[in-house]
């Protein structure tokens, strides 16, 4: 979409060789039972941007996988990937926006399940990210360097203290569910292993 403005030659054989590739695989997501007892299950979400990668080198893109988990068993109940709204000036700044949202669509996912199930106690969030700048300064006692950033690095923060996330935790690129979301080059095969066979 972000080459509507001006398309060239070579964005439709990219439009093209992704649908030939689509196709080449069985499309479906497995739905495995999560158990009955409600209160063992957690929600795990996978965020990630990508920098500068859209709009000749000014727009970023941001992606995330939300999913229902229990033991081994895992269960994708959201996933996306879009253009970031703003300008970034930094992949730090991707992330933080990314995972924000991320945390957003988990939480809201924890409450519905909390609210459809009677819940008394917070199901666990864990959020999954590559960042590791991201990652220490959500985890530092000094302030972000950057002061636009300090806002939604208090957010990710507030997240934590007020319990509605659990834990952040820093994952190589490589095991980064949600790195194929936002950059071609990256592997789909863990992700797509996961929506096919719940495990």
């Amino acid at each position: 979409s972000t080459k509507f403005g001006n398309p060239k030659v070579k964005d439709l054989k990219q439009g093209i060789k992704s649908l030939k590739k689509i196709q080449l695989h069985e499309n479906f997501v497995l739905v495995n039972s999560l158990g009955d007892d409600v209160s063992k299950w957690r929600v795990e979400v996978a965020c990630d941007a990508s920098w500068r990668n859209l709009s000749g080198g000014t727009g970023s893109t941001q992606a995330g996988i939300v999913f229902l988990t229990n033991g081994d068993v895992k269960y994708p109940v959201l996933w996306w990937a879009n253009k970031i709204k703003r300008t970034c000036n930094s992949a730090m700044e991707a992330e933080l926006l990314s995972m924000n949202s991320a945390i957003d669509q988990a939480v809201y996912l924890r409450e519905t399940v909390e609210e459809i199930f009677g819940l008394r106690a917070k199901l666990p969030v864990t959020v999954y990210l590559d960042n590791n700048d991201c990652h220490q300064a959500v985890h530092a006692n000094v302030a972000a360097k950057e002061r636009r950033l300090r806002g939604e690095v208090a957010r990710v923060r507030d997240n934590l203290v007020l319990g509605d996330i659990t834990n952040i935790v820093l994952v190589s690129g490589k095991k980064q569910l949600a790195n194929g979301l936002t950059k071609s080059t990256a592997s789909n095969y863990e992700v797509l292993e996961i929506f096919q066979t719940g495990k």
